[in-house]
């Protein structure tokens, strides 16, 4: 049986019942006895809290709903009830310590990390506030802060992405609140279906000893996994067939490096000084194909004949990769200068047209090199090699979410998060941001700006790093728009709609 302390007013309530009791009790031809209400029979006669609208805490709130229901060509986002209990009475700050970087500072004017429409809407509709005591943009600064905070004692209330070796100190250090219990209490269905479904993989970053030191930051499944882009419209002009060996990658950009379709630095292959596996213009695929496993900026593990781990930056093969690319570095194949350039300052070599060829993943043919230079990319999957054709794939399950034992909010921080998912991460329900924020609708047409919503947000959900409730909800969520929306009359689609099937990436 659970307890609790009366309210103020409970108090009321229950003297006021008792009163008017003793007065009808004083009106009546003979004294009865009538026992005092328990707290339980009380609390059972209230009326049940209801859900509220989002829309009328929003607008009450003077914070502007997302989606453009007024625009003729615009949408209407559909917002999922608050739970009864929101907006807090009291309204709560969580602190919170998160990456940001260039683009996440594009906000309005007047608005900030702390104070934009993303925070706004969660004050409005849960009496939330987020405040970043911590933000970080390479990992050596987010390593000396968390140090820093965990030497003073002073922990924010969500750790986003605690390193490893930072969180084995915080559990050995006591410092980590279980917050499994707490989220098994209250996460929702739909949350605990997916993460339940990963089974022991969703929760091996933050289990210790059978506790659970945080929720897991999962990402977009195959966000990483590399294809073989191709510039079409040059294999077109050359007379060229797609290439299907690593023989056709070689042979292809030499053709397009000496054809200089690109201006006179056209180069033929992307790469960079991380020339193993890197996030951007990555080269993996052709060192897996001699059956060598790659790490990120390192060489991998895998198991040899006796059942053993082995190091693969030791095997023979290593030297038969490392001739074959100072062949292709004195080919041309490359830039002239790829081992000083980070994969980071890649991008203006396809925005500008330079490069005709790249390994990146299902968003590597960027927009910008679309509409700059007027690229066709067509996508293929990546060549054998000797060993055969193998492709490397990273766990969705990538982080950890953590909490210091001292966070008293987790289960506000829970439900506020199931809101989310079935506002941001539900097939159909349109959150596409905030018009005039987000995106602007021109003349009919939708252009998205700078400022990234998502960005903006804290939790398992969005942030710079990207998150999602599941790792296969963006993939489900396209192929339904793309499938649904086809079915709409081209000139009865919404501006959302006409330009995703205008893009041509």
């Amino acid at each position: 049986m659970t307890t609790r302390k009366l309210s103020r007013r409970d108090f009321l309530r229950i003297t006021g019942l008792a009163g008017g009791a003793a007065a009808l009790a004083a009106c009546a031809p003979k004294l009865t006895e009538t026992p005092m209400p328990t707290e339980a029979a009380v609390v059972a006669t209230e009326a049940p809290v209801l859900p509220k609208k989002a829309a009328d805490l929003l607008n009450a709130a003077g914070v502007p709903l997302p989606g453009s229901p007024d625009n003729p060509k615009g949408w209407t986002t559909a917002l999922p009830d608050v739970p009864g209990q929101y907006p807090l009475v009291e309204p709560i700050t969580i602190t919170t310590a998160r990456p940001t970087d260039s683009e996440v500072a594009f906000l309005p004017e007047g608005d900030d990390l702390d104070n934009n429409v993303w925070t706004r809407s969660m004050a409005a509709l849960f009496g939330v506030n987020f405040v970043n005591k911590i933000t970080w943009v390479e990992s050596d600064e987010q390593a000396q802060k968390f140090n820093l905070a965990m030497a003073a004692n002073d922990l924010p209330d969500i750790l986003q992405d605690v390193p490893d070796d930072i969180f084995v100190q915080m559990v050995e250090a006591d410092m980590l609140l279980d917050i499994g219990p707490i989220w098994d209490q209250y996460a929702s269905p739909k949350w605990k279906a997916t993460v339940e479904a990963a089974g022991k993989e969703a929760w091996r970053h933050v289990t210790v000893n059978g506790k659970r030191y945080g929720i897991p930051h999962v990402q977009d499944a195959g966000h990483d996994d590399v294809i073989l882009w191709v510039r079409k419209d040059w294999l077109d002009k050359l007379g060229l067939k797609a290439p299907e060996t690593w023989q056709d990658v070689h042979d292809t950009a030499i053709a397009f490096a000496e054809a200089k379709l690109g201006g006179p630095d056209t180069y033929g292959l992307l790469a960079n000084k991380e020339f193993r596996k890197s996030w951007y213009g990555s080269i993996d695929p052709l060192w897996c194909g001699y059956g060598i496993s790659m790490n990120w900026g390192s060489f991998g593990w895998s198991k040899a004949a006796d059942g053993s781990l082995e190091y693969d930056g030791i095997k023979p093969a290593v030297k038969e990769v490392l001739a074959l690319l100072n062949q292709w570095y004195a080919d041309g194949v490359f830039r002239k200068d790829f081992y000083a350039i980070g994969p980071d300052e890649l991008t203006p070599d396809l925005a500008s047209g330079r490069c005709g060829l790249q390994f990146n993943a299902v968003w590597g043919a960027n927009r910008a090199s679309v509409s700059d230079t007027g690229a066709e990319w067509l996508f293929l999957d990546v060549p054998a090699g000797p060993k055969g054709r193998f492709k490397q794939t990273e766990s969705p399950w990538v982080g950890r979410f953590c909490c210091p034992k001292t966070f008293e909010h987790a289960k506000e921080w829970i439900e506020l998060t199931n809101w989310r998912i079935e506002l941001e991460e539900t097939v159909g329900s349109r959150m596409h941001g905030w018009d005039g924020i987000n995106y602007n609708i021109t003349d009919g047409a939708y252009e998205p700006t700078d400022a990234e919503w998502s960005f903006w947000a804290v939790g398992p959900l969005g942030t710079r790093s990207g998150g999602y409730h599941s790792p296969s909800i963006l993939g489900e969520m396209m192929n339904h728009d793309l499938t649904a929306w086809k079915e709409i009359p081209e000139d009865q689609r919404d501006a959302f709609q006409s330009a995703q099937f205008a893009d041509p990436v």
